[in-house]
């Protein structure tokens, strides 16, 4: 889903009788599915979710105009990779994905580039819903596996405490009950008067790949 800023006066000129309405809770696009176009959102309020292997749902992202729906599928020509619901009542110009890729060639946007560049957004996206869903002590392992572990003064001195809290925006308390305690007894981390150190790197990934997190 691509926001197509100055392009989408143009995008919207390629199909203008083809106005399509979304009751609110109606599915837009399908997941994992070839549609053959792409839905340029041009009122409400959409929400994008996908399933995880272990039958977790997973909100990726709010969008509102202007944004294209289902374009990732139409460049790579493969099937949907999310979920696209009406969370508002919503409108959206149905415009084929052979059109659409001329649209954007028309342009000079190179479609392998493009969907490169989905790609990574895409992976962005999910990879902050993977963390939104995990436990705040999966989600402090994760940080001090891949943050905190690429700093050498963190991994030397440790992390403050109060600084993590202000990281999660949660109290000081609520860090050291609900992350801090249960790492130290799985033996991850060491905890002093005010601040926080990795014991154990396989204790931290244990931790996250407890959740299906990767």
């Amino acid at each position: 889903m691509w926001l197509y800023d100055t392009r989408w006066h143009g995008l919207l000129e390629l199909a203008p009788k083809q106005e399509q309405a979304f009751c609110s809770g109606e599915v837009l696009v399908p997941g994992d599915e070839e549609l053959g176009y792409v839905l340029a959102l041009t009122d409400g309020l959409v929400n994008a979710t996908v399933t995880t292997a272990d039958g977790r749902e997973l909100q990726l992202a709010w969008r509102k105009p202007p944004c294209v729906l289902g374009d990732l599928s139409a460049l790579r020509g493969g099937r949907t990779s999310a979920w696209v619901t009406a969370v508002t009542d919503a409108t959206a110009v149905r415009i084929t994905a052979s059109v659409f890729t001329d649209y954007l060639n028309g342009l000079g946007l190179p479609g392998q580039l493009l969907a490169q560049v989905l790609d990574w957004t895409y992976g962005e996206d999910l990879k902050r819903a993977q963390e939104r869903a995990l436990p705040l002590r999966s989600q402090v392992a994760a940080f001090l596996l891949s943050v905190a572990g690429e700093v050498t003064s963190g991994r030397l001195e440790g992390w403050d405490q109060n600084r993590l809290a202000a990281l999660f925006h949660v109290s000081g308390r609520t860090l050291r009950d609900k992350a801090l305690q249960p790492l130290e007894q799985a033996g991850a981390v060491v905890r002093g008067r005010c601040r926080v150190m990795i014991a154990d790197e396989r204790a931290l990934r244990r931790e996250i790949a407890g959740f299906g997190a990767r």
